[in-house]
């Protein structure tokens, strides 16, 4: 939360000329609410469930060509590894001290 996966991703779908699609926006429209209210209600596991169905769903054939997911979603084997079949995995790296400044200045 906070690299910049929403900044960078557009971006970088723009240059390629292919389509940009958030993991997290996907989990939104899937459920109707927000991945913050997902989780405080059903915990980690419900949203780490939706995460991977909205990962499924991005990375098929036909698909947008850039999709950004949470550091997490490598967490989960079954992502892990539907990643590592399809994708390419770019990580982004922050300084903590400025993730923070990020978050604090969302608010």
């Amino acid at each position: 939360m906070g690299a910049g996966k929403t900044t960078v991703g557009p971006l970088v779908a723009d240059r390629l000329g292919t389509a940009f699609a958030d993991a997290d926006a996907r989990v939104e429209a899937r459920v109707g609410t927000s991945v913050a209210e997902l989780w405080a209600q059903h915990g980690e596991e419900t949203f780490r469930a939706h995460e991977a169905a909205a990962v499924a769903e991005l990375v098929a054939p036909g698909g947008p060509g850039v999709v950004a997911v949470g550091g997490g979603a490598l967490g989960r084997p079954s992502t892990r590894a539907l990643l590592d079949r399809r994708a390419h995995v770019v990580w982004l790296d922050a300084d903590p001290d400025l993730l923070l400044a990020r978050l604090e200045a969302a608010g």
